[in-house]
């Protein structure tokens, strides 16, 4: 369960993992788009997805699917009224690279709404 901690920097829930392996499997494919994911809605600005192949292009390496080590480095946060995530991506030569997805997170009740924010290497 997210905690509404905001004292610092916390791991990603592993209830989160998995529908954030789809959205960067998404953004591998080429596919982002507003759907939903295992009960959660995702969305992303139409505007701001062609700024997130870009960013991923022009890193120098391609995509790979998160590692369990992608968990170690990523984190989120409480911010009062949502969660910030920032998730390393990774790379088919780096592994675990520098380059992270950063969302948004809400909780609807029932379920969870993830706004993907961008891309880029903080």
């Amino acid at each position: 369960m997210p905690e509404r901690n905001e004292k610092g920097e916390l791991p990603i829930p592993v209830e989160w993992r998995s529908i954030i392996y789809e959205i960067v499997e998404d953004i591998r494919n080429r596919d982002l788009r507003c759907r939903e994911v295992l009960g959660c809605e995702i969305k992303v600005d139409p505007a701001g997805v062609d700024y997130i192949y870009r960013n991923v292009e022009s890193y120098g390496d391609l995509l790979t699917r998160l590692s369990s080590k992608a968990w170690e480095r990523s984190c989120y946060t409480w911010m009062g009224g949502h969660w910030e995530l920032i998730v390393d991506l990774c790379t088919v030569t780096e592994g675990v690279s520098d380059l992270a997805l950063f969302l948004d997170v809400r909780d609807l009740g029932k379920n969870y709404c993830f706004t993907v924010k961008s891309a880029f290497v903080p």
